[in-house]
């Protein structure tokens, strides 16, 4: 009976030793862990960044793959101007511990900022850009212009846009926010939001009407006009592109898009039955260029002929 008690007691004592030295082990790891990253908190914020990202190399070796080590590594990285290695160790930061998203976006922030001020403009919109996308919540004021041309750049246009309608809602007066609102329409156009990439030209040239943009504007807009109206057409629409193609002759002086459009308004009023109406508007293709040539002025010609024929000139 006490051989058996004797067997229990030394179970018990060799599985207490094994837990206490299991506790040690794990105790002295931990230790050793956060004083690897305490060094390498202290050779950031010490600017000593080339330090920083040998130690975070080596915290890695150790398979420290802390959150925190992903994001200094990267953040040095940064400060030396390697951005993509950069970048590349911020993004398994910030998969590994969500929230390091809203910090790194800060400092990437504070940091294109400050060299928006000393003149990079290329390095701010980098920077910048990256910011918003860790956290799109960002408050960036007037640097939500530089985070549009960012994407804008990377072909990004559905955040483009939504970036240039902040900044220029914010910020109307600025001489940025004209270049925002072409950008905000070609980056509506190459995501296939037609009516709002007018909208936006149409504000354009409302603001500013002597601005440098102004004219492409308006040569955008009457584009887009043609094409609304061309789509009315196929919807039998016809009062409609009458009043489309109205407003597009106010916004351009293109020759070849002015013919287009009368050809538009009169197979509208073609439409409408008003066949004098249509065949002044074809008469009008020709007369607007003595000796002009092409497929459209052929067919204005082609038109007047049937309506002549059947005497509905």
């Amino acid at each position: 009976m006490a051989c058996r008690w004797d067997s229990k007691k030394a179970l018990i004592t060799a599985i207490f030793s094994f837990a206490v030295l299991l506790s040690l082990v794990i105790s002295t790891g931990c230790s050793q862990k956060e004083k690897v990253l305490s060094e390498i908190r202290e050779f950031y914020e010490a600017g000593e960044y080339r330090e920083a990202v040998a130690h975070c190399r080596h915290a890695l070796r150790k398979d420290y793959r802390d959150g925190e080590v992903y994001y200094y590594y990267g953040l040095a990285l940064v400060h030396l101007g390697r951005d993509y290695e950069g970048f590349r160790q911020l993004d398994a930061a910030v998969r590994t511990e969500p929230s390091l998203a809203k910090p790194a976006a800060s400092t990437l922030f504070s940091i294109g900022k400050e060299a928006h001020a000393v003149g990079d403009v290329e390095k701010a919109r980098g920077w910048i850009g990256a910011a918003v996308s860790y956290y799109p919540a960002i408050e960036l004021g007037p640097y939500a212009f530089t985070a549009g041309d960012a994407f804008f750049g990377d072909k990004e246009f559905d955040k483009a846009a939504n970036l240039y309608k902040d900044a220029v809602l914010g910020f109307p007066d600025t001489t940025a926010a004209e270049q925002a609102l072409f950008r905000m329409g070609v980056s509506y156009a190459a995501i296939g939001l037609n009516s709002k990439s007018k909208e936006s030209y149409e504000k354009l040239v409302e603001v500013f009407p002597r601005g440098e943009f102004t004219g492409e504007a308006k040569w955008r807009i009457a584009n887009l006009l043609y094409e609304q109206g061309a789509e009315e057409l196929e919807r039998g629409n016809f009062e409609e592109v009458i009043e489309v193609v109205d407003k597009l002759l106010t916004f351009t002086g293109n020759a070849a898009l002015i013919q287009k459009g009368r050809f538009l308004k009169g197979e509208a009023y073609e439409g409408l039955g008003e066949f004098k109406k249509a065949y002044a508007e074809y008469r009008a293709i020709i007369r607007q260029d003595r000796g002009a040539s092409g497929r459209i002025v052929e067919r204005a010609q082609e038109k007047m002929a049937i309506l002549r024929e059947a005497g509905l000139n």
